[in-house]
């Protein structure tokens, strides 16, 4: 769970979708509307990243495929370190 300096969920969420848009090129319309979104907050201990980070999921599922981005945000810092669609 994230503690009191920790970035919270809307403010990581918003950094996401603001990410996902400008990366995808995805209005942030339709990525609303249109994705569903999954968020996780962990805890991690690999390699060079380590301390609490924010998961962030868009997925839209568009016929019979999926496409979905994924963002690891860093927190509290607020830095998106990896996505991936």
């Amino acid at each position: 769970m994230p503690d009191s300096d920790d970035l919270p969920q809307q403010e990581a969420i918003d950094i996401a979708a603001q990410t996902a848009s400008s990366k995808f090129g995805i209005t942030l319309e339709t990525l609303l509307d249109q994705f569903t979104m999954t968020v996780s907050f962990f805890d991690a201990d690999y390699r060079q990243y380590t301390g609490h980070y924010w998961w962030i999921v868009f997925d839209e599922l568009s016929g019979i495929e999926s496409r979905g981005i994924e963002l690891f945000i860093s927190s509290p810092a607020g830095e998106v370190v990896d996505f991936f669609k």
